[in-house]
């Protein structure tokens, strides 16, 4: 609730319709709209479902917020919705919102380093969806760019399995990140090969993400040249010595 941009709040907040996954965003959000507003959760429903809701509605002239969590663009399922809406000229905006990957990183930490991972790899282990051999977990963690893992804790000896075979070694350093903003959230230092007891032992199957290689698991790089008083830049003139 405390990461919704401004503008998504004043949004929420002036709606005539809310329809929001109700399985990953906080119910606390009924809190913010008018005592007018038509809310729906969607946990239950089938896409035909949310689209019909959200087609009646807009008939009727009504403004409409489809509420996901974190940052819609990422494992957000709303490719049908665009398309839904693209087919019948309708109009819509998406507001860019706060993953939980980077709430996360203001916890753990900043999730590159030069000398160490200048990338971020943002990745699943696919359990329903369709298998892409060449983004399997084996091979996108030899590059060991730092990694963060979503949606895959109920599959967490599958991770550390593709981890071991990236050439991971049992004692590099995990973190996992549960349902970071909640009240709940928790952040536990784990290891390769403690991962599974781990998410065993706390009870976490789902809304957690694992955070592999680069700066999480691996040693080394170096301070970033940007503030440093011989760097200069279009902004700056280095320090003569």
């Amino acid at each position: 609730m405390e990461l919704l941009t401004l503008k998504a709040y004043e949004l929420i907040k002036n709606t005539d319709v809310m329809i929001y996954a109700d399985s990953l965003v906080s119910n606390d959000i009924e809190g913010l709209v008018k005592k007018s507003c038509i809310v729906y959760k969607s946990s239950r429903m089938t896409l035909n479902e949310v689209l019909n809701v959200i087609q009646r509605h807009y008939n009727d002239g009504l403004d409409i917020c489809r509420v996901h969590s974190g940052d819609p663009s990422i494992y957000g399922a709303i490719d049908e919705q665009i398309k839904y809406f693209n087919e019948h000229s309708m109009e819509y905006e998406i507001i860019p919102g706060v993953s939980s990957v980077f709430a996360a990183a203001s916890r753990i930490g900043e999730l590159t380093r030069p000398g160490l991972s200048q990338s971020l790899i943002i990745t699943r282990v696919p359990v329903r969806t369709d298998y892409i051999e060449n983004e399997d977990l084996s091979e996108l963690a030899r590059h060991k760019s730092t990694m963060a893992i979503l949606l895959s804790a109920a599959r967490a000896r599958e991770v550390t399995e593709k981890l071991i075979n990236a050439g991971f070694s049992e004692n590099d350093r995990l973190i996992i990140a549960y349902k970071i903003s909640w009240p709940d959230e928790m952040i536990i230092e784990t290891t390769v090969k403690d991962l599974e007891g781990d998410l065993f032992k706390n009870r976490i199957s789902r809304q957690a993400i694992i955070f592999a290689g680069g700066v999480i698991s691996f040693h080394g790089g170096k301070s970033s040249n940007l503030y440093n008083e011989n760097f200069k830049h279009m902004f700056r003139a280095g320090k003569k010595s």
